[in-house]
């Protein structure tokens, strides 16, 4: 469930960047905005080009939405990648797998320990995401704040 709820966050930064990305085309790789799509490129079996899905790791798809999106809006945000809150989503996102992709019945047992884990991993995702959205506000201007509340205000027609 953790790393369903970051994966649809993480989708929604990537889709405000690409939306941004629309009118500000220079800003950012073909790379990168092949990457944001979700998608990659290979050569299929009868040598013609072809899109498909990109499946990355969650790890890497964070760091690359968190810093294409501050990239985007041009924010200063660093997440803390060396304390213990990131290395208890790695061990929760090992956690995941393994009880995703189970190879014995005892590998889908949770411990307390590994509970505690995914407990710290959402609070720093959570924290982090919050500093990040935090900061994005900061850096709009009043009018625009105004505006962006009024638009998504179920009062507006």
């Amino acid at each position: 469930m953790l790393i369903s709820h970051v994966e649809s966050v993480l989708f929604e930064l990537r889709s405000w960047v690409l939306e941004y990305a629309d009118s500000n085309p220079e800003e950012f790789s073909q790379a990168e905005l092949v990457l944001l799509a979700e998608k990659t490129y290979d050569i299929s079996d009868k040598g013609e080009a072809e899109e498909r899905p990109y499946l990355g790791q969650i790890g890497k798809n964070l760091k690359f939405a968190f810093r294409c999106f501050a990239k985007a809006f041009d924010l200063k945000f660093k997440p803390d990648y060396g304390g213990d809150g990131w290395q208890a989503f790695r061990q929760a996102v090992k956690i995941r797998n393994r009880i995703t992709h189970p190879k014995t019945p005892a590998s889908m047992a949770i411990k307390d320990d590994e509970l505690a884990a995914m407990y710290k991993a959402l609070c720093w995702f959570l924290d982090t995401y919050h500093n990040l959205l935090g900061e994005f506000k900061g850096s709009l201007n009043p009018a625009l704040m105004k505006r962006l509340i009024e638009y998504q205000s179920c009062d507006s027609p």
